[in-house]
């Protein structure tokens, strides 16, 4: 009987102990909602016309549309054209661009032979940053490797590379 008291004892002690020792207190949360990221290609990516010889080669346009070659290719005085794009909805914040990290291929419009872009380039005006009340303009640049004539045949390449645009 005196163990079942000092048990008894014991166990009120404990209780008293732990529901005494308690605090409650609210935390804050907050969210803020920023506008939509807004996206427009205002120009479109071209290498311009070219003709490849037995090496094939690459063409690199920049992002300030300045056209290079590598290899054996020949190319015409046809005008290059950097990829630009317009964002809006990005006024106090810090844009970013996420380009492609595997080859991208272009088709010819026979839907067999293709070339691939590669090695992705972006000028980012301001670092990034937006300014209140202006869009941003982004211009991005690659590299196109090109076949020799027999597996690269004239006629006119296209396709589509995704660029995804998303504020830090």
């Amino acid at each position: 009987m005196k163990t079942l008291k000092s048990l008894l004892f014991l166990v009120i002690l404990f209780s008293n102990l732990i529901c005494s020792g308690q605090a409650s207190i609210f935390g804050t949360a907050y969210a803020q909602i920023v506008p939509l990221i807004g996206v427009a290609q205002i120009q479109q990516l071209s290498f311009g016309q070219f003709t490849p010889l037995a090496g094939g080669g690459s063409v690199t346009v920049t992002p300030q549309g300045t056209r290079t070659t590598d290899g054996s290719i020949i190319v015409t005085e046809n005008p290059v054209h950097q990829g630009i794009f317009t964002v809006s909805g990005t006024q106090d914040n810090k844009l970013n661009v996420l380009l492609p990290n595997t080859p991208v291929y272009i088709y010819h419009q026979n839907g067999v032979n293709s070339m691939y872009l590669d090695t992705w380039t972006v000028d980012m005006p301001n670092g990034g940053n937006s300014e209140a009340g202006k869009d941003f303009v982004v211009n991005i640049g690659s590299t196109i490797h090109v076949a020799p004539i027999e597996s690269n045949p004239i006629g006119l390449y296209q396709g589509t590379y995704p660029v995804v645009f998303f504020y830090n």
